[in-house]
């Protein structure tokens, strides 16, 4: 279990997403190409609850 500044995360199945936290995008045609990129990823290490931080490249035709 991840501790994050006093909160506690439970790792679970596909059950457990919370939809109401996702964004979503137009899909436009068959042959769109997609790249979100960002160099402000951070997230909580589950095993130390230190911050990891990285640059995220998500590419991928849908």
């Amino acid at each position: 279990m991840a501790k994050a500044e006093g909160q506690i995360f439970e790792f679970t199945g596909p059950d457990g997403i919370r939809t109401d936290f996702l964004e979503t995008f137009s899909f436009d045609s068959p042959c769109q190409y997609i790249k979100a990129e960002t160099s402000e990823f951070s997230a909580v290490c589950p095993f130390s609850g230190l911050p990891d931080i990285a640059r995220l490249v998500v590419e991928y035709y849908p």
